[in-house]
């Protein structure tokens, strides 16, 4: 029979009256690592916030200074501002955040750096979070659409009349190449510095000619084409208002300025003081354009019964209008008195009744005198 009294036996009695209070430690022990667990999980939603603000705190949204362009109707915070952000997702969508909106009658649209920071926080950032650096304020420009055809039209007119020394007002460039906007887009030229520039001949070529046109940009970048440029030149040109006969006297109320573009320089026009006065040397038709070789001085008409004494048609204190006409100017001094005598042709001297100035002009006729400049 086995003793209960060994040793051995009362070791094991011993292990069991230790056994609850071990299972008490476990549980203890898992308690406690619950809590632990617990009060972690608890604060992670804490240190999620914390990495936020320590993202948010990273951005920078520094205005430009240069001149800028926009080419939507909307501009957005990336149209005027470099952003600094700690991934490129959050910098993409500040990016796109709205600011204002180009109108019809509105081109251009100042934003400060007060406007920014007030769409930031309507974004969700806190103020505290990001930083608006740069100017206080930019102006966004919308940027038109490039017509190529008006540009090369623009420096060609700008050429021509540099090159040959006329008023670009008597100018008139025409380019006709719808694939030139195209050929600009596949050589990647910059229109914001582009130079375009003509080969043309010693003779002003008037008409519809093919030109080698050369185009290049600041960035080097060239591009070779040809393209029908139509160049006509304009003038102020006499025309017959009505129907002239052979040995008639131009006036005034026979003639008149018009303006016409001029195909054949080879033709020589008079111009308005060298008609007046003059005597039609063949028949000029109502509408058709006064030629010099169609003039010949009055004086040069035969005279049908000639007389010993002079005809003056312009006697001294007799009531005449004055004409001084620069280009489309017209301007008539009426009923000024004159100091002289004189024929058609002769220059007489005539006074303003009013300021009592006086002008000298050439007689048209018994009431008309005109001033050549």
């Amino acid at each position: 029979m086995q003793n209960k009294m060994h040793p051995k036996n009362i070791n094991q009695r011993r292990d069991f009256r230790r056994l609850p209070r071990a299972l008490s430690c476990t549980q203890f022990i898992l308690c406690f690592t619950f809590v632990v667990g617990l009060t972690v999980l608890t604060a992670l939603p804490d240190q999620q916030a914390t990495a936020f603000q320590l993202r948010a705190n990273s951005i920078e949204v520094r205005l430009r200074t240069d001149k800028i362009y926009c080419e939507e109707n909307i501009v957005r915070i990336g149209d005027i501002a470099d952003i600094s952000a700690r991934t490129s997702g959050q910098r993409r969508q500040l990016e796109m955040l709205d600011l204002d909106e180009f109108s019809s009658s509105r081109g251009r649209i100042k934003i400060n750096a007060r406007q920014v920071r007030y769409r930031l926080m309507m974004a969700g950032l806190e103020k505290s979070s990001f930083t608006v650096v740069g100017p206080p304020a930019v102006d966004a420009n919308l940027r038109q659409p490039f017509d190529a055809q008006k540009f090369v039209e623009e420096a060609m007119l700008t050429q021509l009349s540099e090159h040959f020394r006329l008023p670009k007002s008597a100018l008139e460039v025409s380019v006709n190449s719808p694939i030139l906007g195209a050929a600009i887009l596949r050589a990647e030229l910059d229109p914001q510095s582009l130079v375009a520039k003509a080969n043309f001949p010693i003779e002003l070529p008037l008409g519809i000619k093919t030109t080698e046109i050369h185009l290049s940009d600041a960035q080097g970048r060239s591009l070779k084409t040809r393209a029908p440029i139509k160049i006509s030149v304009f003038r102020d040109l006499v025309m017959a208002k009505e129907n002239i006969s052979r040995g008639d006297v131009l006036s005034a109320d026979k003639i008149e300025i018009v303006r016409r573009p001029v195909i054949n320089q080879r033709v020589r026009f008079a111009s308005y003081q060298q008609s007046i006065g003059k005597q039609a040397q063949t028949n000029i038709q109502q509408f058709s354009i006064v030629k010099t070789q169609s003039l010949r001085n009055a004086k040069q008409q035969p005279a049908i019964a000639k007389s010993n004494k002079p005809e003056f048609v312009v006697k001294r204190g007799d009531r005449v209008n004055v004409i001084s006409q620069i280009g489309n100017l017209k301007v008539t001094l009426r009923d000024a008195r004159a100091l002289g005598q004189g024929e058609v042709g002769d220059y007489v001297d005539f006074t303003n009744t009013k300021t009592k100035q006086t002008v000298r002009a050439r007689v048209v006729d018994a009431v008309t005198a005109v001033i050549e400049l």
